[in-house]
Order: structure tokens, then sequence, then C-alpha cells
């Protein structure tokens, strides 16, 4: 999950950013040292394999290597990589993954639910859990696979990652309440298709096949 940054390491990063944008290789090095597993965390959640989302991590750095220029004066380091990253991330998905696009929003719609729903099976700081358990994570990543692009990355930046709303929406490049939006309707998918999964795992056949593995 994303590492929480102190004022120390703030001023250190604006220092880095400022030495990088002068042509120092070695601070904007320092920055991307500071930031890879965060990034690459991104990625992984917002790619099929490992070999993705190398290669959009290593993308997201270089292309931020060429335009540090371009970044604001309000935005973090992290964001303004992770904003390429995702950008480019959600293109693969919308075309790779559109076959896939239906298969929560029949799960959600047998459990009686909708996108203007405000309860789900487990609440957002569950659903954090959830993303931390060892014995989800193969279950959690066919639920994200499913997901449309954009709840995808919301879910990834504000669930998974426990990245804050307001810099989760400069990733995004859309307002806070988008963001809380696309998060919602995420948690009410991925919540349906845990729940759904975690059904039929109880199931008598289900649990002969697991005795019969060992």
């Amino acid at each position: 999950m994303a590492s929480k940054r102190d004022p120390a390491q703030i001023i250190l990063e604006w220092l880095l950013l400022r030495r990088a944008v002068q042509g120092d290789s070695e601070a904007f090095v320092s920055l991307v040292c500071t930031h890879s597993d965060d990034v690459y965390a991104i990625a992984r959640n917002l790619s099929a394999s490992d070999t993705e989302a190398f290669e959009l991590t290593q993308g997201a750095f270089q292309f931020a290597w060429i335009h540090l220029h371009e970044v604001p004066a309000e935005m973090s380091f992290r964001a303004f990589v992770s904003r390429f990253l995702v950008r480019n991330a959600v293109e693969r998905l919308r075309c790779s993954a559109a076959a896939a696009s239906s298969t929560l929003d029949g799960s959600l719609r047998s459990l009686g639910t909708d996108r203007r729903a405000t309860r789900f099976a487990w609440g957002w700081p569950e659903m954090q859990q959830l993303a931390g358990r060892r014995d989800i994570v193969e279950r959690l990543g066919d639920a994200l696979a499913a997901l449309d692009p954009d709840d995808r990355a919301a879910f990834v930046l504000q669930v998974v990652e426990e990245i804050p709303a307001d810099e989760a929406a400069d990733i995004l490049e859309v307002p806070v309440s988008t963001v809380r939006r696309r998060t919602h309707f995420a948690c009410l998918l991925v919540s349906a298709s845990l729940f759904r999964l975690s059904a039929e795992s109880r199931r008598p056949e289900a649990r002969q096949a697991r005795t019969w593995s060992h």
C-alpha cells in the first residue's frame, strides 16, 4: 500500500524535484527509488501480469523524466508519475478487457443491488482489510478484472493503495466527487463478486474438491 509521507519527506521531495528539473539525474534517481514500489503496486493492480506492470512503471518514470518541467507546483511527484501510468493502464484495459465488463454487473443484479445503492456486503474499511488478505488476493484479482477500467482505477487507488481522495483525483484528472462515486460503485461490484465466490466455495462439492486436491 502507498506509503504515508511526513512534512520532512515532502520538503526533501520538493528539493530533489527542483534539482531534477535542472538536469540532475541523481536527484531523479532518488525520486524513482523513493516511489518505485508504490507506483509498481498501482501498475500491478491495473494490469494482467508482472511484465505488463513493469512496462507501465518503466514507461511512467521515463515520461516523468522527459516532462519534469510540467509537474504542477501543488502536485506530488508520485501523483504526477501515477497520472501517466493510470492513463496508460486504463487505455490498455479498455482495449483488452471489454468482453469481461458484464460479468460482475450480472452478479450485482442477482443480489438486488444497483448503482444507486448506499449499502453493500462489506463496508469500505472491511474492503481494505480484504485487500490485504493473502487468501482473498486471487479472488480480488478476478473481481478487479471484471470492473470498468475507470472504476477499477479508483478502487485500486483509494481502497487497495489507500491514496487520499484529493491525490487520487489529481491522478485520475477528475473531481473528488467522481473518485468517490467510482470507488463506491467498484466496492459494490467487488463486494457482490466476493460474496458470490465465497458462497460457491462453501458448497459441498467445492469443499470435497479442495479435500481431494491435498
